[in-house]
């Protein structure tokens, strides 16, 4: 796997879920009517989204409000999630040419001559993160899938659910009259399109990053392997050793800005989406666990298994992000261990020092930040679900007390 090949298999689904919502960016040549085919489809999404979706379920939340359950499901199911998916769009598009530059540099790290070491390393990453991919994408239209079957088995009166009928897919209001056909099959697929026009773009951008991170984190590994086959610095008076050194130094600094660029463009989109993601785990659990202490009826089995499904979209995308900027963190050290462990007492003093300055400027890892607030990483993880675990026991509590009393 090598060349454009590995490149689009690493990058084939981003490629594909951004391109439909138009967020995709065209190569450096693109043609001016690409560019404008591209602003029409973000345009037509963005207003679907919106319209159809967010600004429905907000004015429903808004007439609901004070009723915890409905609230609750509003919030969680489709309208929190997408209010922060429209902030993803407009940042994302903001960026645009900067992942396009991004892009740009990933193809030619793929076109550019390896060994056959580094080659492998690429390959290996690369089908990671088409792997990451794949569970992103096919969580996502899971969980949007899911709920049309909840919403669908409830209108037949396969599940339990409202006693009126003929109600929007999502809960929200909707300014006209929509229960007499065709307007009410017209809604449904408005809404439904909504959703998955909103669920490429919540996966596709996760799908960005991964690829991203885990080709930094290829080619972090590359510059290590590079590292370890330094010519011998006894040979010509250490003349090749400081060529070659500054060579690796050049190419480190570019990985630095490479990552600079990627936190640039992710950093607010994800402080949003951790922030999110704490809610929207607690307030599903929470359902779930109110739905099964319901003695009024029979378990939901469908209804209970759209909620595992939604609970693990949520939480699995996080976990991904979290887990590769781990393993770029670790990848990034591992260069100051390297120029920590080299033979450095057979450099020239002059040579030695050089060292200390790989070392210093390695010792400050590759990371990913949230709003420059915290780095992602398995213990970012870890902490999210705690706290939506402190705040499911504080809904658990004030519903038990508004029960009781």
């Amino acid at each position: 796997m090598d060349g454009k090949r590995g490149f689009d298999h690493a990058f084939s689904l981003c490629r594909i879920n951004l391109g439909t919502v138009g967020l995709w960016p065209n190569s450096k040549n693109g043609k001016g009517h690409q560019e404008v085919a591209s602003l029409i489809f973000f345009i037509i999404s963005l207003f679907t989204i919106i319209v159809f979706v967010n600004l429905a379920q907000t004015v429903k939340l808004i007439m609901i409000w004070g009723d915890l359950n409905h609230m609750i499901d509003n919030i969680s199911t489709a309208n929190l999630p997408i209010a922060v998916v429209v902030f993803k769009m407009l940042t994302f598009r903001r960026y645009k040419k900067t992942l396009t530059r991004l892009l740009g540099i990933a193809m030619d790290d793929w076109c550019t001559k390896k060994t056959s070491r580094e080659a492998e390393n690429m390959s290996k990453n690369a089908r990671t993160a088409r792997k990451m991919s794949l569970v992103c994408v096919v969580l996502g239209f899971g969980s949007v899938n899911g709920q049309l079957a909840v919403r669908i088995s409830q209108e037949l009166d396969i599940l339990p659910g409202q006693t009126e009928k003929r109600l929007p897919m999502l809960s929200s209001y909707i300014p006209y009259e929509y229960q007499t056909s065709p307007a009410y099959e017209i809604t449904w697929f408005m809404q439904y399109l909504g959703a998955v026009l909103a669920t490429l773009v919540y996966s596709g951008v996760y799908c960005v990053f991964v690829g991203l991170v885990l080709h930094l984190r290829g080619q972090v590994a590359n510059l290590r392997f590079m590292f370890e086959s330094v010519d011998d610095p006894e040979e010509d008076k250490g003349k090749n050793f400081r060529r070659r050194l500054r060579s690796l130094v050049e190419r480190h600094e570019s990985l630095n800005r490479f990552a600079e660029d990627i936190e640039n463009i992710f950093t607010l989109m994800f402080l949003a989406e951790i922030l999110s993601c704490t809610i929207q785990i607690c307030l599903q659990v929470f359902l779930l666990v109110t739905l099964m202490s319901n003695d009024n009826g029979g378990v939901p089995i469908l209804q209970i298994l759209f909620m595992m499904v939604y609970a693990m979209h949520v939480g699995t995308h996080v976990f991904i992000c979290c887990y590769v900027a781990d393993k770029l963190r670790d990848e990034s050290l591992s260069i100051c261990d390297l120029a920590y462990n080299y033979e450095w007492y057979r450099l020239p003093a002059r040579d030695a020092r050089l060292l200390l300055f790989i070392m210093l400027r390695a010792e400050r890892p590759l990371e990913v930040t949230a709003g420059k607030f915290c780095a992602f990483s398995l213990r970012l993880y870890a902490q999210i679900l705690k706290t939506s675990g402190g705040y499911l026991s504080m809904l658990l509590a004030v519903k038990d007390r508004s029960t009781n009393f």
